[in-house]
């Protein structure tokens, strides 16, 4: 997929086209979150996780930022494809009913004929209370690279009755956009800056205990694309070299023809 992403024109229909845009509007309005934000406890040192809630309400806004050791198109066809992996599934399925990673106990994907560039996709999430029903989020996920970077999209879905009814659950709403953005390599490491922005409504007011554990788990999908990449050793191991490098350039190893004496001066 990242060759297909990298190097294959792609045809979007007007829904497609317009689904694009509301992503690109809703990452200008969120990706620079108000001062009410709320840190939130990431389990990754390098990436940074915010919320914002207000107490009582059914929507919540969690922004993930972090910078990855892979190209845009390498980040970008790992997320695509993983939402359908066979390592999540073998995790939801063993996981069962349990709290698990993102909260997913089941999901279920369609692909579209025809089309690398866009899957339905429905997931069914505890919200980490026993007092309050799971929710079931059905979505139309789209990527498309820009001048500038690369998005994907993950909307409501408009279509009807691309999966059936899931009983005992309550529908939910979200909309969550990926930006990733070149930038200069570390020696031969490619880095690519990577902003996840997720709005969820839950549908009815939760306790706040619940969304201090929800919240994290919308956007901590940030995280296991970091270390999916990561090559901290790589990175430092450059770094170093750099660095003994600029300590052998002494009056030593200089041509004797390019020093001044101290009394030339």
């Amino acid at each position: 997929l990242a060759d297909i992403i990298k190097n294959e024109e792609q045809d979007y229909d007007d829904d497609e086209k317009e689904a694009i845009k509301k992503g690109k509007e809703f990452y200008l309005k969120y990706k620079d979150i108000t001062k009410t934000a709320r840190v939130l406890k990431s389990p990754d040192d390098k990436v940074e996780m915010k919320s914002v809630y207000v107490d009582g309400e059914s929507l919540l806004t969690g922004v993930a930022t972090t910078i990855v050791d892979a190209n845009m198109e390498e980040c970008a066809a790992w997320v695509y494809t993983d939402i359908d992996s066979r390592v999540k599934r073998k995790r939801v399925a063993q996981e069962g009913l349990k709290i698990g990673q993102e909260g997913i106990v089941s999901f279920f994907t369609k692909t579209i004929p025809d089309n690398s560039h866009s899957f339905y996709y429905s997931s069914i999430r505890n919200l980490g209370s026993s007092f309050v029903k799971n929710r079931e989020f059905r979505t139309k996920i789209i990527w498309a690279k820009e001048d500038k970077g690369l998005f994907i999209d993950v909307a409501d879905c408009k279509e009807e009755n691309v999966f059936p009814t899931t009983p005992g659950t309550i529908p939910g709403s979200v909309h969550s956009v990926w930006f990733m953005e070149p930038l200069d390599h570390v020696g031969d490491v490619p880095q690519t800056a990577v902003t996840f922005i997720s709005k969820i409504d839950v549908k009815g007011k939760i306790p706040s205990a619940a969304v201090n554990l929800l919240a994290p788990r919308f956007v901590e999908f940030a995280a296991t694309l970091r270390q999916k990449f990561d090559k901290s050793e790589q990175i430092e191991a450059y770094k170093k070299q750099v660095e003994q490098g600029e300590e052998k350039m002494s009056r030593n190893t200089i041509e004797p023809s390019l020093l001044v004496n101290s009394f030339e001066i």
